[in-house]
């Protein structure tokens, strides 16, 4: 297992880049064409939730995977084209809409045959400051030609990271993790996370990519013994360990982020959970989250669970 751990400081000016960023109402973002099974497209979503400093509120992405394989072209002169439109509303416990996003697409090819040819999935990011608190999330997915639309609904909690106490962020589960020295909505504390929305590890690349935030770390400058031990435990669909990794790391300071590959190439196919303990050794808090992953091994459908 790689693993990596950095000081984070959100600067007056880095709060205004990624506030810049979560204005926008949505993005489309390239997907690579490696890794993905064409022929097994899915429409997935994946909903996180950061601290976000000085709001009071949290940062919540939702990042879907958009198939185009079911939408209809149209004959326009330099090609083919079809449009769809996504909207995501987030509804508080009353079921009163608390924000609303929309975004429109279209798709190009350049030929009739074009059209039944598999393509990569359109990743969408979404972003939004939200009071912590229970939410459902509604999408609506509207083919633009023929206005049928297709609709999923989530019910999801946003954590406060602002009360104190050891706090950990959701666990991103990730294609890849690297670093990186440009902008874009893919990074985090100079990381691109490029996000496995279907959380399917598949044997092109073995390797289980996850990232999270842990804050309220007890630090001080005067202190010799700054540590915090991290532990992933995996586990199968019956609940027993498989694989666990723990390491003992020194303290960048209140908070830091977790970024870890582990390597997954001798479990079987099936349902996961990865569970991340940590404990920090000078508070004696401890504080634990986990989420569900998939393997999946050559000749081996997808279901759409």
């Amino acid at each position: 297992m790689t693993s990596i751990l950095k000081t984070w400081t959100i600067l007056q000016s880095i709060q205004m880049v990624l506030f810049l960023f979560l204005i926008r109402p949505t993005t489309v973002l390239p997907l690579p064409s490696s890794g993905y099974d064409l022929k097994q497209s899915l429409y997935a979503f994946d909903f996180l939730s950061f601290k976000y400093e000085e709001s009071g509120k949290s940062l919540f992405e939702i990042f879907g995977q958009v198939p185009t394989d079911n939408l209809i072209f149209i004959k326009f002169k330099d090609g083919f084209f079809a449009s769809y439109q996504l909207t995501i509303t987030l509804h508080n416990s009353s079921g009163n809409e608390v924000v609303r996003q929309n975004l429109i697409d279209s798709v190009k090819v350049q030929t009739f045959k074009d059209i039944d040819r598999p393509r990569v999935p359109r990743l969408i990011r979404f972003g939004f400051l939200v009071e912590p608190g229970e939410y459902e999330a509604r999408m609506k997915l509207t083919d633009l030609e023929t206005l049928k639309a297709l609709n999923f609904q989530k019910s999801i909690k946003v954590f406060d990271y602002q009360k104190p106490g050891l706090e950990l962020s959701d666990l991103q589960i990730a294609t890849s993790i690297s670093a990186a020295n440009h902008q874009s909505v893919l990074i985090k504390n100079d990381l691109e996370i490029v996000p496995n929305v279907l959380r399917i590890v598949r044997p092109e690349l073995p390797i289980l990519y996850v990232y999270s935030e842990l804050y309220n770390l007890q630090y001080s400058t005067e202190e010799q013994n700054k540590e915090f031990i991290v532990s992933y435990i995996i586990e199968n669909k019956e609940g027993k360990e498989v694989k666990s990794v723990k390491r003992r790391n020194k303290k960048p300071g209140e908070t830091c982020i977790l970024s870890a590959g582990i390597s997954v190439s001798d479990l079987d196919s099936g349902e996961y959970q990865l569970i991340v303990n940590v404990e920090d050794l000078e508070s004696v808090q401890k504080i634990q989250k986990s989420t569900q992953f998939f393997i999946t091994k050559p000749g081996l459908p997808i279901t759409k669970k």
